[in-house]
């Protein structure tokens, strides 16, 4: 029987990432919930960090790479340690 419901994961994660650089540049506030830290990286200008229900960074990205001479993935393992 042939699969009638088959959803492509690469494609939706386009299109959300379409729409995250598109309502970026109408200027609104995007914020989102992921551990896929590339994207975040390469969509968003700042980032916040939450462990246990507590923000414990909230920085620039280029400014907290650029302080910490590491890339955002580096940088979430060290503090979520």
């Amino acid at each position: 029987m042939p699969y009638q419901n088959i959803i492509f994961i690469q494609e939706l994660r386009d299109d959300i990432m379409e729409m995250i650089k598109s309502e970026r540049k109408k200027g609104s506030i995007v914020f989102i919930s992921t551990h896929l830290i590339s994207d975040v990286e390469s969509l968003f200008d700042s980032i916040i960090m939450v462990k246990d229900g507590k923000v414990i960074l909230h920085d620039n990205v280029q400014s907290l790479k650029k302080e910490n001479k590491a890339d955002l993935e580096t940088i979430f393992k060290e503090k979520l340690r």
